[in-house]
């Protein structure tokens, strides 16, 4: 009996913690591929610029994790960043600690 409710938790506990994360986003513009061309709902034609964050744990550590980061990067033009995930980090200040500084860098890129 055990491991029955065990497989239903492991099973449930992923989709009730996306749920609650997913109510954190801001809206976003849905955007889908039309001939070859990315879209957004109203048609308009959507080019990605992306810039590459550094490690957002050794930017906090360095006290260079802040709004001004991630608004520099949207002078320079970039609609897209991608955060890295340090295996080492992650673990280092644990699940919860490291997506809250993802939630906040998702909050800034926001902006």
């Amino acid at each position: 009996m055990k491991p029955v409710i065990l497989s239903i938790l492991l099973v449930l506990i992923p989709f009730l913690i996306f749920e609650s994360f997913a109510k954190t986003l801001p809206k976003l513009t849905r955007v889908r591929v039309q001939g070859n061309r990315f879209v957004t709902t109203d048609g308009k034609q959507m080019v990605f610029r992306g810039l590459n964050a550094s490690d957002p744990d050794k930017l906090d550590k360095s006290a260079h994790w802040e709004k001004d980061y991630l608004a520099e990067m949207k002078r320079w033009g970039a609609n897209l960043v991608r955060f890295p995930v340090h295996p080492a980090a992650w673990r280092e200040r644990g699940p919860e600690g490291y997506l809250a500084l993802l939630d906040q860098g998702v909050a800034w890129a926001a902006d």
